[in-house]
C-alpha cells in the first residue's frame, strides 16, 4: 500500500487525465471510497441496463410469435403469446427503473460497499435469469401447437424466477441489517 502523497512506482503512474484526477481524489481522506461506491453504481446501473435489453430480446422473439400466429390465423394461441409479452415488458420496466444502491443524504439506509456487492452479485444472477428467459422465449417461438402452452407455461415461471430475485434484490437494498 502506497502513502497516500508519495509518488507511484513507474508501472502504476497513471495513463491520461482522467487517471490523474482519479488518482489525486483517491488521496483525498474519505473521497476514494465515494469514488469506489460510485463506480459499483454505475456498473450497476449498466448492468441493469444490459439485463432489459436482454428481455427486449425476448420480448421481440414473441413479438415475431404473436405476428406469425395472426398471419396464420392461429387465434386461440395468440392470447398466451401475448400475456407473455406483457409479463416480460413488466419484469423489464421493473429492472431497468429499479433502485441501484444510491442513498441520499437523508436517506435512512445507507448503503456501504459490502451491500453494493452484494447488489451486484444479485445483478449478475438478474443477467442469468434473464438469459434463461431469453432462452425460454425461443422455446416458445419454436414450439408446435401441442407444445405451445407447456412452452409458455415455462416462460412464465422464469419470469416469475426472475420478479422474485428482483424483489429479494429491492429487500436488500431497502433493510436495516
Amino acid at each position: 500500500m502506497f502513502e497516500p502523497l508519495d509518488p507511484m512506482p513507474e508501472q502504476h503512474q497513471p495513463k491520461g487525465l482522467t487517471d490523474k484526477l482519479q488518482n489525486l481524489a483517491r488521496k483525498i481522506p474519505g473521497y476514494g471510497g465515494y469514488i469506489d461506491r460510485e463506480a459499483r453504481r454505475d456498473a450497476d446501473k449498466q448492468l441493469r441496463q444490459r439485463v432489459g435489453q436482454h428481455l427486449g430480446e425476448a420480448i421481440d422473439q414473441l413479438q415475431q410469435l404473436s405476428e406469425r400466429l395472426s398471419r396464420d390465423m392461429k387465434l386461440d394461441a395468440i392470447g398466451g403469446v401475448d400475456r407473455g409479452i406483457a409479463r416480460v415488458r413488466t419484469i423489464q420496466a421493473k429492472v431497468e427503473h429499479a433502485d441501484y444502491g444510491a442513498a441520499g443524504i437523508f436517506s435512512q439506509v445507507k448503503i456501504d460497499e459490502q451491500r453494493l456487492g452484494e447488489i451486484y452479485d444479485h445483478d449478475l444472477k438478474l443477467l442469468e435469469l434473464a438469459d434463461q428467459v431469453v432462452q425460454q422465449s425461443h422455446a416458445v417461438a419454436s414450439a408446435d401447437e401441442d407444445t405451445m402452452a407447456e412452452k409458455l407455461s415455462e416462460l412464465d415461471a422464469r419470469v416469475k424466477e426472475l420478479e422474485n430475485h428482483l424483489v429479494a434484490r429491492e429487500h436488500l437494498l431497502t433493510s436495516t441489517d
